[in-house]
């Protein structure tokens, strides 16, 4: 049986293509498991700690749950923005349903919902799916100000 010529460049440009992908989504996939830069809090008493801890740094709390689609939306953004800002910001994670406890502490009622504190202040919150500009507005008022924060915010 001979195979036409066509047949045997069609397989191989699919298997190749197959090939690539998995590589490419297998590295993927790892790259996002292994290097997101958000920090999950396990449990109330790291919650504590973190906030005992901070001094004049703003801290930055993701409360979400797996299940929650604009929860998974905003991942990417906050995770750009530790990776801007990590080294004067603190970003963390919560999942409500592993700590409802601190979902409580925060007066959730709506995920996700991004809550920045400092000086163990909240200044603001955001509910549902909000833009990369303004959670940095936030950050940029308030991350070198002298002035209570709130007073800024009020401006946004």
């Amino acid at each position: 049986m001979k195979l036409n010529n066509k047949y045997v460049w069609i397989g191989t440009v699919l298997v190749t293509a197959i090939v690539v992908a998995g590589v490419y989504l297998g590295t993927y996939q790892e790259k996002q498991s292994n290097e997101n830069p958000l920090k999950k809090i396990v449990d109330a008493q790291e919650f504590k700690s973190i906030l005992d801890s901070a001094g004049s740094r703003i801290q930055v709390f993701d409360l979400y749950a797996d299940w929650c689609a604009p929860c998974k939306m905003i991942e990417p953004t906050l995770s750009s923005l530790s990776e801007k800002y990590g080294s004067t910001v603190d970003f963390y994670r919560v999942n409500i349903d592993e700590n409802p406890q601190i979902a409580s502490l925060f007066k959730t009622q709506v995920i996700p919902y991004v809550v920045f504190v400092k000086n163990g202040k909240v200044i603001t919150s955001f509910s549902g799916v909000t833009s990369q500009g303004s959670y940095e507005k936030v950050i940029t008022l308030c991350e070198a100000s002298t002035e209570p924060c709130d007073k800024l915010i009020q401006n946004l």
